[in-house]
């Protein structure tokens, strides 16, 4: 009867007034009003007579929580009433409820009892669903937090602090993280600092965006550094992009004397976006000799691979390695193989790295399988590799020996492919080579003028087309000339869509030298097209960025590489610098040579539009201070199947999994699906804009974000 839409009104005896309707309770929806016991009911919740329903409506239809504390989040309680023909309402007492974001509430599945969850604030679609029939509400939850971990700031200083107006005359900026920085989700939370305050000084960070405002109270004696927890920074960046929207940050230091005045000391505006920095970065750790990888949020590497003992051969045996000395191997100061310059695949797959040989940090390539971590290959130990760069799906590898030529190798066998390459050889000096991430062109330094490939004054960026069925490389082409203070171009890394190549530029390939000598390097990025003209991301190495990087930090930027997959409308870029970190890692004469150099990570607009379409950079976080960390390669996690057991295998983005589509069930968790009908969701495999719904746009196989304007 329910869904032929035939209920009746509550009879008139209601204690509370005619027929349950709010309006004759006071309007607040009290699920109170009796309903007289003696009318029979169809089971539904609605009464059966002779009157037909016309809707379902839900009371209050919005309202706010306000999260003070996160051990008690508020909560709210809906219903839901029929409206029937002549007007009147009836409460529904065994509608079903749903929610659209269970990371902010929960909600009883039969009493319509909405809880925050304290993890974010935002905006929540409540429905009500009775038969066929069905109502929405809005529940708008705001954060509201006032935090004092250590309880170290005296509690009535405490609005003389949130009450400061007058400019800071000692204190007056951040040192880290940088103003405009753009932060994606997934990190954990920065560690705020600054120089200027005094022992015993009280501070208070506040940082406020949509639907959150948090103040935290500390004390911070200098070297000032202020961590925002991981949990605190994961709900205000889940805050601030709810609903999909990103949006600005301010932040505002506050500072006191206990009984002095209280001041404005810093502003500073940062940007989060909605992206989360799912992958991995496997990195070289050089005072470790091993790769390690870090995930985003994690607080430290692991080794990516045993690569085994340094002693013996090991197993797999290299290729033609009978005349191999003993012990065979570079020794990393652990007993283990010493594994120097690396590349990973673009699914995260196969990771191939040098093996250093007694003869000096070259050696044959060994390619491991990711998942598993074992070695399945290692190519002519008599080959001096350099460097490697591997195709897409981690079956090629192109490799850089150290005679500067370039040599394709089978990832699965080590063995050499004969190709173009060698009468390339013939002809020209070349380093660095890097796959485009639709294993359509090659990108490497070319015509190179220096000692070897890791050191070097001249060099142009250059293209081949490569066609992976037949191995074949074609169309030569130069797409920037080294020249003047950009003669040494090294280390290119494709965008996403394969449509931009990111790079070093300056005046020597190497980042240090000699004596006290460090090549005066930047990063660029120029389309893949005939004719485009190279682009310097300022922003990203630091020019122009608040506070003002001092000339000992500036033009330090090496080693590019590229997210295979573009989040929130951007594309992430990891490179390398020894510039200074705020005051954990500060210089005094010469970056280079006073600090270690890091991985630091920038956005860069996907449109690449305007003159600098990137933005300030942060630190990588969980990487190890105390270690020299270079050749940052970000990669995708192996693939998940879709299921065909009945098991589920969890997700947050279509890319995530091998079918490429990731969807929500009617619990609100998302799960690797086979492809489904429609429009493709944010993060879901592509081939055209088209497949994308709404604004989606297609970014190397994926839909993505437009950057917002």
């Amino acid at each position: 009867m329910l869904a032929a839409a035939v209920i009746a009104a509550t009879p008139s005896c209601s204690t509370a007034g005619g027929g349950g309707d709010p309006s004759l309770d006071g309007g607040d929806g009290d699920s109170s009003v009796p309903i007289d016991s003696d009318v029979p009911t169809d089971g539904s919740g609605f009464d059966i007579g002779d009157k037909t329903v016309t809707s379902l409506v839900i009371d209050p239809a919005s309202t706010t929580l306000t999260v003070t504390d996160l051990a008690a989040p508020p909560n709210v309680t809906l219903h839901a009433f029929g409206v029937l023909s002549d007007g009147s309402k009836t409460p529904v007492t065994t509608a079903s409820w749903t929610v659209d974001r269970y990371d902010l509430v929960t909600v009883g599945s039969g009493t319509g009892l909405v809880t925050a969850t304290g993890k974010g604030g935002g905006k929540v679609t409540v429905t009500a669903t009775a038969g066929a029939l069905s109502a929405t509400a809005d529940v708008t939850i705001n954060l509201k937090l006032s935090i004092d971990p250590a309880g170290s700031v005296d509690p009535s200083d405490k609005p003389k602090l949130d009450g400061a107006t007058t400019p800071d005359p000692a204190v007056t900026h951040l040192l880290y993280p940088y103003d405009k920085t753009v932060f994606p989700k997934g990190l954990l939370g920065p560690e705020v600092m600054w120089n200027g305050g005094a022992a015993g000084d009280e501070y208070v960070l506040k940082v406020k965006g949509p639907y959150t405002e948090i103040s935290i109270y500390a004390l911070a004696n200098p070297p000032s550094v202020l961590k925002i927890d991981n949990a605190l920074w994961t709900t205000l960046t889940t805050s601030v992009t709810s609903g999909g929207v990103e949006s600005d940050v301010s932040v505002e230091l506050h500072r006191m004397k206990p009984g002095g005045t209280p001041y404005v000391s810093a502003k500073s505006s940062w940007h989060v976006a909605d992206a989360n920095l799912r992958g991995t970065i496997f990195y070289w750790a050089v005072n470790r000799g091993e790769i390690v990888k870090i995930k985003p949020g994690a607080t430290a590497p692991i080794s990516a691979f045993d690569a085994g003992s340094y002693a013996t051969l090991g197993a797999p045996t290299p290729l033609n390695s009978s005349a191999a000395p003993t012990p065979p191997w570079s020794d990393n100061g652990s007993g283990k193989k010493c594994v120097a310059c690396h590349a990973v695949s673009k699914d995260g797959t196969k990771l191939s790295g040098v093996f250093s040989t007694p003869r000096g940090s070259t050696g044959p390539l060994g390619f491991v399988d990711v998942g598993s971590g074992s070695v399945g290959a290692v190519s002519d130990y008599a080959q001096n590799g350099t460097f490697v760069g591997l195709s897409p799906d981690g079956k090629k590898a192109a490799l850089n020996t150290n005679d500067m030529k370039l040599h394709l190798l089978d990832a699965t066998s080590g063995a050499p492919i004969t190709t173009y390459l060698e009468t390339m050889n013939a002809t020209q000096n070349s380093n660095d080579p890097a796959f485009s991430n639709d294993g359509k062109l090659l990108a490497f330094a070319g015509n190179v003028t220096g000692a070897y490939p890791v050191e070097y004054s001249k060099g142009d960026l250059q293209l081949l087309d490569f066609v992976d069925a037949s191995n074949t490389f074609s169309g030569l082409r130069t797409l920037v000339t080294g020249a003047g203070a950009t003669s040494a171009i090294a280390f290119p890394s494709f965008s996403p869509d394969s449509k931009f190549v990111f790079y070093q530029a300056g005046d020597y390939s190497r980042a240090n030298y000699g004596t006290k000598q460090h090549g005066v390097d930047n990063i660029y990025a120029v389309g893949t097209g005939s004719g485009s003209a190279p682009i310097k991301l300022d922003a990203l190495n630091g020019v122009g960025v608040t506070p003002t990087l001092a000339g000992r930090s500036l033009d330090r930027n090496y080693q590019p590489t590229v997210n295979p997959i573009a989040e929130g409308g951007y594309f992430w870029v990891v490179f390398v610098s020894p510039r200074d970190y705020g005051n954990k890692m500060s210089s005094s004469t010469d970056a280079s040579y006073d600090n270690r150099k890091q991985l630091w990570v920038a956005a860069v607009d996907a449109s690449m539009k305007g003159p600098d379409p990137s933005h300030p950079a942060f630190w990588l976080p969980g990487q190890l201070l105390e270690t020299i960390n270079m050749s940052g390669y970000w990669t995708l996690e192996p693939c998940k199947p879709t299921p065909k057991d009945g098991s589920i295998a969890s997700c947050e983005a279509g890319f995530e999994c091998c079918s490429g589509f990731c969807r929500a069930g009617a619990d609100g968790k998302a799960t690797c699906v086979d492809p489904p009908t429609g429009c493709h969701k944010i993060g879901e495999k592509c081939t055209v804009d088209a497949d994308c719904c709404g604004d989606g746009t297609c970014i190397g196989g994926f839909c993505g974000k437009k950057r917002p304007s």
